[in-house]
């Protein structure tokens, strides 16, 4: 059993559209969970497209009521979340799972899953998240996305995808609900044990210019610190301005 409120759609706009027009119109007061087998302005970070195949992936949001209190502590959503997800993947014997900063994860270089989270602010506090999630689970053929994959390419066989979403909410649920308790600093150790590039160089693509650096860690507020090739320590709040390559 779940404590999430369960919809499954054929198709939508967006599933994280779907959860803000409910909220915005009183109806949601619980943990709600929304699993639409197609999206037709499924957004990924920096409003760009999330393509997945009708039938073959899963592509859903989640709500949980008062998530959190301080706006400044947003980012530790962006952890449990990525955190629960590489659990999930992990115990399916996924390869080489690891977290590319600041919500994608990934299979050695290729990408399995993106997240979304879209807090919005009431007065002083921060009570209203919505975290979209998309997973390519059975999808096979990533001809014009060479750098994306799938968990059944990682895993060689095809995945139950209703056991999977079951898996995914139990995991959703235990981070929301343990997340007052964890310790920032001990959350945000384990996130960069899992971060994808860390202490090791590579190529960026920072304001439109080709540069060396290395990841050093993330700030317990989210923000990713990387040492130049100059020794030059330099943070980032987002990823507008900054592209791992990889």
């Amino acid at each position: 059993m779940t404590a999430f409120t369960i919809r499954k759609l054929d198709a939508t706009t967006s599933t994280n559209a779907e959860l803000k027009r409910a909220v915005v119109q009183n109806k949601l007061q619980k943990p709600t969970a929304i699993w639409a087998e197609y999206q037709t302005h499924g957004k990924g970070q920096h409003a760009h497209r999330w393509e997945s195949r009708k039938g073959e992936n899963l592509t859903f949001s989640v709500f949980w009521p008062d998530l959190i209190s301080d706006p400044l502590d947003a980012f530790q959503i962006n952890r449990v979340v990525c955190l629960a997800l590489t659990d999930v993947f992990q115990k399916l014997k996924i390869p080489q799972i690891a977290i590319k900063w600041p919500n994608d994860i990934l299979s050695a270089n290729s990408k399995l899953a993106g997240i979304l989270i879209e807090n919005s602010l009431q007065g002083q506090r921060s009570n209203l998240s919505i975290v979209g999630i998309g997973i390519n689970v059975n999808q096979t053929d990533f001809s014009h996305l060479p750098k994306a994959s799938s968990l059944s390419l990682a895993l060689g066989r095809p995945l139950d995808r209703e056991q999977l979403f079951t898996d995914l909410l139990t995991a959703l649920e235990n981070a929301f609900m343990t997340l007052d308790s964890r310790d920032a600093s001990v959350l945000n150790k384990t996130y960069e044990k899992q971060l994808f590039g860390r202490e090791v160089w590579h190529s960026f693509i920072y304001n439109g210019e080709h540069r060396r650096g290395k990841i050093r860690g993330v700030t317990t507020k989210g923000a990713l610190q990387i040492e130049w090739e100059s020794s030059e320590l330099q943070y980032f709040k987002d990823s507008k301005a900054l592209t791992l390559l990889y």
